[in-house]
């Protein structure tokens, strides 16, 4: 279980811990992704809670950018190959081919600056909710997202490209208990958020079968990046039509 830990570390994290990660399967890595999504969601959870009292606005800033820097920018390159990728007007081969280069044209690099910007604005917009939610939102966000990435991922295509995973069963009921574990703290907005996630992930999904024949690490970057987005935006949008998400919140 260590090994595929830190094998789902040293994927989504700049963090390099030694140890034997070749020992770790596919699925084993897989189901740790919520888990890896957790830490991700304690650090920005305590940046809010020191920051939020004195410096609300502060707060969203540093999450923004304790996100960036905790993944080494990893999912957010996923996403700017992504947009490179899906608006290429070349064949299959070609579209394929920029999933693969590190080299970033301007589709790709406008995209992720509009993502990050996005982001921030809805932190920003979220210090104006009910106390605790941004809390809650920050926590949950980085772990459901990784939780709809493992889905898509286990969802594979069949394809050389895709991924195949065995033992999908077990991760996806495992990953399921922390994620109703970590829900039980505001059934409402894990509720909310989950479903918003899910969404906007298998349109990601059915997009990149459509367009790349197959779904790559570097797409799974991206459906961790928009999902993010989407859920961050969720509260807010609520609250602007009067629906308090925080109604069954339990502290």
């Amino acid at each position: 279980m260590l090994h595929s830990f830190f094998s789902a570390l040293s994927s989504l994290t700049i963090l390099r811990i030694r140890s034997d990660i070749s020992n770790a399967s596919p699925a084993g890595t897989l189901a740790c992704f919520p888990i890896v999504g957790l830490l991700f969601g304690i650090g920005a959870m305590a940046l809010v809670t020191v920051l939020q009292a004195k410096l609300p606005y502060l707060s969203a800033y540093t999450v923004v950018a304790f996100w960036l820097l905790l993944s080494g920018g990893t999912h957010i390159q996923g996403l700017a190959k992504s947009v490179n990728a899906l608006l290429c007007e070349g064949d299959l081969a070609e579209r394929r081919e920029l999933m693969e280069v590190d080299e970033l044209f301007l589709p790709g690099l406008l995209g992720a600056l509009l993502l990050l910007i996005g982001k921030l604005f809805a932190l920003l917009q979220a210090q104006l909710l009910a106390p605790g939610v941004v809390g809650v939102m920050v926590l949950l966000v980085p772990v459901l997202s990784r939780y709809v990435a493992l889905m898509v991922a286990i969802g594979g295509d069949g394809s050389e490209q895709g991924p195949r995973i065995s033992g999908s069963a077990r991760v996806v009921i495992g990953t399921t208990l922390l994620v109703l574990l970590l829900g039980a703290l505001s059934p409402t907005v894990a509720l909310s958020l989950l479903t918003a996630a899910l969404v906007s992930a298998m349109l990601l999904r059915w997009i990149s079968l459509s367009r790349l024949a197959s779904v790559s690490p570097s797409m799974l970057g991206a459906t961790i990046e928009t999902t993010e987005l989407v859920m961050l935006w969720i509260p807010v949008l609520c609250a602007g039509l009067g629906i308090n998400l925080a109604l069954l919140q339990l502290w």
